[in-house]
C-alpha cells in the first residue's frame, strides 16, 4: 500500500463582510485496504469498464449542490436532505457489518483475530468546502475497517473465500453508489427569491421530480445546512491538488 502526503481540497470564499480571509477545515484520512484507497480517485470509463466516482469527484459535485443550497435553491436543499438519508443508511450498514465480523473474530477468548493493517497506510490530507464530503470520507474509513476485518477473518480460517468475496463486493457496491449519488443532480439555477422562480421550478420538476412542500417553502432543511449567501456573490471554485 503506498503512502503519501496527497491533498484533496475545495476552496471556500468568505462573504464580503468577513475580512479574515479564507477558512478551510482540514482532516487527515488514513486507509489500509486497496479497495478503500481506490475509491479516493475512482476510475475513468474505459473499454468495458464503467466510470467509478471517487471521493474526489463526489466532493467536487457536492460542492456545486452545497453552493446552490446556500443561495436558496430548493432542489439543492432537497438533494442534500436525500443525501442525509443515504449517508445514514450506509453508516448503519457498515456498523452492522463490522459488528457481525467482529463477533466472528472474537468468538473464542482463546483465539481472537486482530484486524489486518498495512505497514504503510495511505494518508490523505482533506480540506473540503462542504460538510458532506467529510461525512463520506468518514464512511470510507468504515468501509476500510470492514474490508480489513473480512480479510483477517478469511486469513485465519474463520470465513471462507466465497463469503469474503460476497461481503466485500456488497460493501463496495454500497460505497460506490453513495459516491455516485450526487452525479444525478441537475442544476437549474432556481432561487426562492428570484423573479423567474415559478418558471425555473417547473423546469426543475421535469428533471428531478416533485419535492415535499415543507422543503419547497424552506421550513425543512438539510441536517447540515449551508450558510445562506447573496445570490449575486462570487461563485465558489473547487480546486484539488496533490502535494
Amino acid at each position: 500500500m503506498s503512502s503519501g502526503s496527497n491533498s484533496i481540497q475545495t476552496q471556500v470564499y468568505p462573504d464580503e463582510k468577513n475580512r479574515n480571509g479564507v477558512l478551510l477545515s482540514r482532516a487527515k484520512l488514513s486507509l489500509h485496504s486497496h479497495q478503500a484507497c481506490s475509491l479516493i480517485e475512482g476510475r475513468r470509463a474505459g473499454g468495458d469498464n464503467p466510470a467509478i466516482t471517487g471521493l474526489r469527484g463526489f466532493a467536487r459535485k457536492t460542492q456545486l449542490i452545497w453552493r446552490e443550497a446556500s443561495k436558496g435553491d430548493p432542489f439543492a436543499d432537497w438533494w442534500l436532505i436525500k443525501l442525509d438519508e443515504e449517508i445514514k443508511s450506509r453508516r448503519d450498514y457498515f456498523r452492522e457489518q463490522i459488528r457481525a465480523v467482529d463477533e466472528k473474530l472474537n468468538e473464542s477468548s482463546e483465539f481472537q483475530g486482530l484486524p489486518a493493517v498495512s505497514p504503510s497506510p495511505h494518508e490523505q490530507d482533506l480540506s473540503f468546502g462542504n460538510t458532506y464530503a467529510f461525512l463520506v470520507a468518514r464512511l470510507l474509513i468504515d468501509f476500510d475497517k470492514l474490508v480489513c476485518r473480512i480479510q483477517t477473518a478469511t486469513n485465519i480460517g474463520l470465513m471462507d473465500s466465497q463469503e469474503r468475496y460476497s461481503l466485500i463486493r456488497e460493501a463496495g457496491s454500497q460505497m460506490r453508489s453513495l459516491l455516485a449519488f450526487s452525479n444525478h443532480y441537475r442544476s437549474v439555477d432556481v432561487h426562492r427569491k428570484s423573479s423567474d422562480f415559478d418558471e425555473k421550478l417547473q423546469e426543475g420538476i421535469k428533471h428531478m421530480g416533485e419535492m415535499p412542500n415543507d422543503v419547497l417553502n424552506g421550513s425543512r432543511r438539510p441536517a447540515f445546512d449551508p450558510a445562506k449567501r447573496n445570490v449575486t456573490s462570487e461563485a465558489q471554485d473547487s480546486s484539488i491538488h496533490s502535494a
